[in-house]
């Protein structure tokens, strides 16, 4: 169980990552797993996209990772993040405004 005043802040935080994204304030790898996150630490599991996009990105380079891949190899790899996003935006966006509309 988690305390009610560290609850509290995760959810501020939760809210705000979700802002976050839907406004690209930050990458939309960034932001899932972020949010996922803070998911987790809050025990809540009625967001599966999250964790659908997560499990996606296994193996990917995203995030500073992509410092030690060659430029060659990232636009392989690239290519296969943009299908990714474009697949599941919708459902990560609309995910995002119901914890926005649910916790703010």
């Amino acid at each position: 169980m988690v305390a009610p005043e560290r609850k509290e802040k995760l959810r501020k935080q939760l809210v705000n990552e979700a802002k976050s994204v839907v406004y690209y304030e930050h990458a939309l790898p960034y932001g899932v797993f972020r949010i996922k996150k803070i998911l987790y630490s809050m025990e809540l599991q009625q967001y599966p996209v999250f964790e659908k996009y997560y499990s996606a990105c296994s193996g990917l380079p995203v995030g500073s990772e992509r410092r030690h891949w060659d430029r060659k190899s990232l636009d392989t790899y690239d290519k296969k993040i943009i299908k990714l996003n474009a697949k599941l935006q919708p459902e990560i966006f609309a995910a995002c405004y119901k914890i926005i509309d649910t916790y703010q």
